[in-house]
């Protein structure tokens, strides 16, 4: 929160704060002693407030200012009574969420699958079973690995576009998938539901299986850690652009993320399917970005 404008009439500063709203910019109007100090929230905005600032100044009587603070009454009622219905429908999920653990379903199910499918395919040790998951199916001989590019997909086996997430290739893969999933996808399920869960992975996984098979032409990878950074990524650029989202990452988490995606590019810690990870996180802050509806706030102003 940045502070834009200090006044001595608590009215003038009531009717900018209110003008700023009609616009899409949150703000506050607080008074300090004897003077009335109007505080934009995001950051971001402040660009925009300084230039409706410096045109209200030097006209503080044109119409639209007048019009300002009814207009405003006008919009904060409608919004409160979205938020309202929001709390509203919101709340049985809450009580779940105290009452489960913290694990939402669809994420222990998640979960579920993938240690289930760790068991058949013996953490991809077990090359039949490991095929059946892989983008596309392949076939080992004399050591050397061969597949048909697509054809599978192709043949109607579109599951494929999605299965990779729940294949693990060692114990600390699936341990560390499993544990920042449980987070990560219990808090986007209560926040909004199973179903939007359910549709943000599949969005996530799709593009991060094609790159990452696209880019590396390998078969051979998965995991649940594109998806992982994908949620991520949406939580990351939602609460920072959506003040009413109600939840921002802790920054330092963000930063172990990114040292850890940097990481796994060194090569040090093996071969890690880099391309997904990197696709997960651009669909995951993309999806975060459009749905905190930030840029049509932009476009209307």
């Amino acid at each position: 929160m940045r502070q834009l404008a200090k006044f001595d009439d608590e009215n003038r500063a009531k009717t900018l704060g209110a003008f700023l709203y009609t616009q899409g910019i949150t703000n506050e109007v607080r008074r300090t002693d004897s003077i009335w100090i109007v505080w934009v929230h995001d950051e971001t905005e402040l660009g925009t407030a300084r230039t409706i600032l410096d045109a209200f100044i030097s006209e503080p009587n044109a119409p639209q200012y007048k019009e300002a603070l009814s207009k405003a009454l006008t919009l904060l009622k409608r919004e409160q009574q979205r938020e309202s219905s929001e709390r509203q429908s919101l709340r049985p999920k809450t009580f779940k969420a105290r009452s489960s653990l913290t694990i939402g379903k669809l994420t222990l199910g998640l979960i579920a699958i993938c240690i289930a499918v760790a068991f058949i395919t013996k953490l991809g040790k077990e090359p039949v079973a490991t095929s059946y998951f892989t983008i596309v199916s392949y076939t080992i001989r004399d050591k050397y690995i061969s597949w048909n590019m697509f054809h599978d997909l192709y043949r109607g086996q579109v599951w494929r576009l999605i299965s990779p997430i729940f294949l693990h290739f060692d114990f600390w893969h699936i341990l560390f998938n499993m544990w920042w999933l449980k987070d990560l996808g219990s808090i986007i399920e209560y926040r909004h539901s199973p179903w939007f869960l359910g549709m943000l992975i599949v969005g996530i996984a799709i593009p991060s299986n094609l790159a990452q098979f696209i880019i590396e032409k390998n078969p051979l990878f998965g995991g649940m850690s594109g998806v992982v950074y994908g949620l991520l990524g949406y939580l990351w650029i939602r609460g920072k652009y959506d003040p009413r989202f109600g939840m921002r990452l802790n920054p330092q988490i963000m930063v172990f993320m990114l040292g850890w995606l940097a990481l796994c590019f060194t090569g040090w810690l093996g071969n890690i399917a880099n391309t997904a990870h990197v696709t997960g996180l651009i669909v995951g802050s993309l999806t975060g970005y459009l749905t905190s509806r930030h840029w049509l706030r932009a476009f209307r102003r």
